[in-house]
């Protein structure tokens, strides 16, 4: 009985681990996949500058400059949050040194391609994260319409810092279906 209890605890256990492997890998997968894409949109986006060979030299520089100090921020011993504000200043000095590399066209160019991708962020809606203008102004008058003791639980649930963005979520779904229910 004990060989039999040992090998089915050993045959879970392996199973176990491997499929805790298998999540590992696939989670690796897409973020590398999410990589590869942004690096394809970035590459897509220079292309329609037409940069010059001088220009292009200059951004490789630049490109594997920013890369060297990126390690060296990670390697730091500082805390994360330190190693984060380091991070936003190294992106934003690469962003102005990327900016006075391109001619005045060029940043126009730029300019444009990125107003065309917040007008197709808008588009997209929830896929984007964003409501549109009418989608708040219904929230906003939903909330007005509120009773001050339906008002305060929000206001509670929204604070209360124990909980998750999704257990909050569900918290306030759970008290808006119990008002229709009223």
């Amino acid at each position: 009985m004990k060989k039999i209890l040992t090998v089915a605890l050993a045959v879970i256990t392996l199973q176990f681990a491997a499929t805790a492997q298998t999540e590992r890998a696939t989670d690796k997968a897409g973020k590398q996949k999410s990589t590869e894409m942004r690096k394809q949109k970035a590459l897509e986006n220079m292309a329609d500058l037409n940069l010059t060979e001088a220009q292009k030299k200059q951004m490789e520089t630049l490109k594997a400059a920013t890369k060297e100090q990126a390690k060296s921020i990670k390697a730091s011993s500082a805390t994360q949050e330190e190693k984060k504000v380091k991070m936003q200043e190294v992106r934003k000095a690469n962003k102005a040194k990327m900016k006075s590399i391109l001619t005045t066209e060029q940043k126009n160019i730029l300019k444009a391609k990125k107003t065309e991708a917040k007008k197709d962020g808008k588009k997209r809606g929830d896929k984007a994260g964003r409501m549109d203008g009418d989608t708040k102004a219904q929230m906003k008058e939903k909330v007005k319409n509120m009773s001050p003791e339906m008002k305060e639980k929000l206001r509670a649930i929204k604070n209360d810092q124990s909980l998750t963005q999704e257990q909050r979520k569900a918290a306030i779904k759970k008290l808006m279906i119990e008002k229709k229910g009223k």
